[in-house]
């Protein structure tokens, strides 16, 4: 154990946010000593990762200044809050432009007042791309170029918009942290940061007090996390939403997300796609590999997957030309890509000096997979799945019937069971790690 923390780097590495409040509930650490290493994991990997914006040095010193629930599951555990979306009370929130820099959140959003019921404890805000238009987290509106890189491969994008939160959660600086998605930004940062990332369901999880459900339908918020319980944990607390909060009044789920992991999902029928989904180019050949190696794991499993043609899935250019005027006329949600991981601050950056029209259609071709949940408002979940050649992430997505969170979320702990070391992977730069 280290003399100066309350747990050597390895130790905290390997702690997910369930294990970590735990260990305050038994009294073996406290909330303090959680969120004093974690500031000090940011001290020794931001310069890196460019991945944290800033930390609440207030709640560094007191973690029950912004009044986290005690009796929550995930009390203690330290997390960030991504700079989009939903805001805390007296806590910047810039979206990345310079239209809101130094922007102060004059409320708590419902979805950050579920973090603070489950306990958990804002330290910090995480980069995003200025609006959360695309998935290379990159921004300039500070004064300079900031690039938030993938610990994977600091030549790598960790993705976006939820980028930051992505690259912080895969390289141990905390176990779990505020993801949104209105076209794959909490799916894609997991995909490439060898994380879990869930999309609910439109109407599962509250919106901001500010933002129009009816005009910005697409974005859910959401956690990355490195297991499939935490995921489950968080969201057993962010599925409330206040009254007259959600324009679809679904209910509450049927039950505990954290009990439905622990049983089996039944034998299910499942469809296997790795087509164009309506846009141009192949799929990249070793992502569709993996796609159907987890296919035939879950065949393994006593499901039935049975191969499904681009045409049965859906009309695409309804779709597409609905999503993108809808995506253009909002001024834009998170943007990602379902490809291997493209540089930093590389062609989908929003520094590109470009006609918006080949932007546009370069990233549509590249969400081809994750925009549907958005459109359609069904719920979706990216998995790891190990590494390709190159020893970056490789995710794997499954869709669901729309409510059925706890169905996907079945699933993925029965990959994460089959597969253990697909979850919670090491990346070069990590905590555990020497500097």
């Amino acid at each position: 154990m280290s003399s100066k923390f309350a747990l050597s780097w390895a130790e905290w590495g390997k702690h997910d946010a369930v294990a970590l409040a735990a260990l305050v509930k038994q009294k073996a650490v406290t909330a303090a000593e959680l969120a004093a290493q974690a500031e000090a994991a940011v001290a020794r990997l931001n310069p890196k990762l460019e991945a944290v914006l800033e930390v609440f040095t207030d709640v560094i010193a007191n973690p029950d200044a912004d009044r986290p629930d005690r009796d929550g599951a995930l009390y203690g555990v330290p997390m960030f809050l991504k700079d989009l979306g939903s805001g805390l009370k007296g806590r910047k929130q810039e979206s990345g432009s310079k239209l809101y820099k130094d922007n102060i959140a004059n409320a708590t959003d419902p979805t950050v007042e579920n973090y603070l019921r489950a306990g958990l404890v804002p330290i910090g805000r995480s980069t995003t791309p200025e609006f959360g238009m695309t998935f290379d987290t990159t921004t300039d509106y500070l004064g300079a170029v900031k690039v938030t890189r993938n610990p994977w491969n600091l030549a790598h994008t960790p993705g976006g918009s939820s980028g930051g939160s992505a690259a912080a959660v895969a390289a141990g600086v905390t176990p779990i942290s505020m993801s949104s998605d209105g076209g794959g930004s909490t799916r894609i940062p997991a995909s490439f940061s060898g994380l879990v990332g869930l999309k609910a369901s439109r109407g599962r999880v509250p919106r901001p007090l500010a933002q129009s459900e009816y005009i910005q339908r697409i974005s859910v918020d959401g956690v990355l996390t490195r297991s499939v319980r935490d995921s489950a944990a968080a969201f057993d607390y962010m599925t409330r939403v206040p009254n007259g909060g959600s324009f679809i009044k679904m209910g509450p789920p049927a039950g505990s997300y954290v009990d439905a992991i622990a049983r089996e999902p039944g034998r299910l029928k499942i469809g296997l796609s790795t087509g164009a989904w309506g846009r141009g180019g192949a799929t990249d050949a070793e992502v569709a590999e993996r796609v159907r190696m987890v296919a035939t794991l879950l065949e393994g499993l006593g499901h039935h997957v049975e191969e499904v043609a681009d045409a049965e899935i859906c009309d695409w250019e309804t779709l597409w030309w609905g999503y993108i005027t809808q995506w253009i006329s909002c001024r834009g949600q998170p943007i990602a890509a379902a490809k291997a991981i493209p540089p930093a601050n590389g062609p989908y950056s929003l520094l590109r000096d470009e006609e918006l029209e080949p932007w546009v259609g370069r990233l549509a071709d590249a969400c081809r997979y994750t925009m549907p949940g958005n459109e359609t408002g069904i719920p979706a979940i990216s998995l790891p799945a190990g590494l390709d050649r190159d020893g970056l992430p490789v995710g794997i997505q499954l869709h669901g019937n729309f409510a059925r969170e706890d169905m996907l979320l079945q699933i993925a702990a029965q990959v994460e069971r089959a597969r253990p070391e697909w979850f919670g992977a090491i990346p070069p730069v990590h905590v555990s790690r020497p500097d």
